[in-house]
């Protein structure tokens, strides 16, 4: 009997059931968010990260959606439920960084310097209000780019984008860095956790701190997390590693027909926005049914997790680079070479 494409091992994409509706669907992420939480708060470790993470995962689309809102000019956006939640969002805000400014400073100024702005707020509350300047007289704001030229600079999609990569270098935390030092770090892509971690740590400490000055040294790791984060998506396929599957892995998906010789047979396609081009992949080294291979022609289709920088929606920035792609017939080098260089600028000189 032919297991279905599906319950292979590394296929990311279930079928999905007609039969379930919306509310369904709603009802059962509450119920099984409530019992995370649960378990969160009865002690268990493993649930307190996993819950944290989709508070954050949450709040940030919901941030994004608020902003597309308003950049559209959504009426919706404007109704009384909307307005009313977000400034009790914004007021409980400020009172909890108030409390952490006093009693936290430290830790707050850790991630305080990594700001460019703060969000104001004005509130017929006094407590509030003295709540607000504790934020900014105990915490010192922006400090790690107090070198950069800001007179000359707009946060613009460009700069967001080097500050996010030069983050992501400086603290690669996920589970899929080894995708991303695969080049200068042997075997990092197999590697368990704390293992992976600790061969990234030794690396950054080979290449000394980030700055100006060790540009050179940093540059092609730079130049890779640039790619993965923002290029085309062909340009990202051909960054997936395509190291040999190690014994134990193999024995651990006997089961799978699909032939597993590399590390793209299993690499997380639609995480990285490669799903076309895995689909082709499979589709040559493996030999799928009529209708696996009728389900992999649509992956194209799909919208895209990682879209390439080039094909987002462009802001001043954007527009002036794909002029100057347009009049040279250039392509995504120039707009990785501007991201490259913004990152280098954000850099501290020594």
């Amino acid at each position: 009997m032919t297991t279905p494409l599906r319950d292979c091992f590394g296929w990311p994409l279930p079928t999905p059931n007609k039969q379930d509706k919306s509310k369904a669907i709603a009802e059962r992420i509450k119920a099984d968010f409530a019992q995370l939480e649960a378990r969160a708060l009865s002690g268990d470790l493993e649930a307190v990260k996993e819950f944290e993470q989709l508070l954050t995962v949450f709040g940030d689309k919901h941030q994004h959606l608020l902003r597309e809102r308003a950049k559209d000019g959504d009426k919706t956006l404007h109704g009384q439920h909307s307005i009313d939640a977000l400034l009790s969002f914004a007021d409980e805000t400020i009172v909890c960084l108030g409390w952490l400014a006093k009693n936290k400073s430290a830790d707050c100024s850790f991630w305080a310097k990594r700001r460019l702005n703060w969000p104001g707020f004005i509130s017929v509350l006094a407590s509030t209000n003295r709540k607000a300047k504790e934020v900014v007289t105990h915490i010192p704001l922006g400090q790690k780019y107090s070198h950069y030229n800001r007179k000359k600079t707009e946060t613009d999609s460009l700069f967001q984008a080097a500050r996010r990569v030069i983050d992501y270098v400086n603290r690669p935390g996920d589970s899929f860095s080894g995708i991303y030092f695969a080049p200068f770090v042997k075997g990092v892509e197999w590697m368990k956790t704390a293992e992976r971690d600790e061969a990234i740590k030794k690396l950054a400490i080979e290449r000394g701190p980030l700055t100006q000055e060790n540009w050179d040294k940093w540059k092609p790791i730079f130049d890779r997390v640039v790619t993965l984060f923002y290029g085309p998506s062909l340009e990202r396929w051909e960054m997936m590693p395509d190291s040999k599957v190690p014994q134990k892995i193999l024995i651990a998906a006997n089961k799978t027909r699909f032939k597993l010789r590399t590390y793209r047979d299993i690499c997380p396609a639609d995480i990285f926005g490669v799903l076309e081009e895995w689909g082709k992949h499979l589709s040559q080294n493996n030999k799928l049914t009529p209708a696996e291979l009728v389900e992999i022609e649509t992956w194209g289709k799909r919208k895209q997790s990682r879209p390439c920088i080039m094909d987002i929606e462009p802001d001043d920035a954007l527009k002036r680079i794909k002029g100057r792609v347009l009049g040279r017939k250039g392509g995504w080098g120039d707009y990785k070479s501007e991201i490259l260089n913004r990152c280098r600028r954000l850099l501290p000189k020594i």
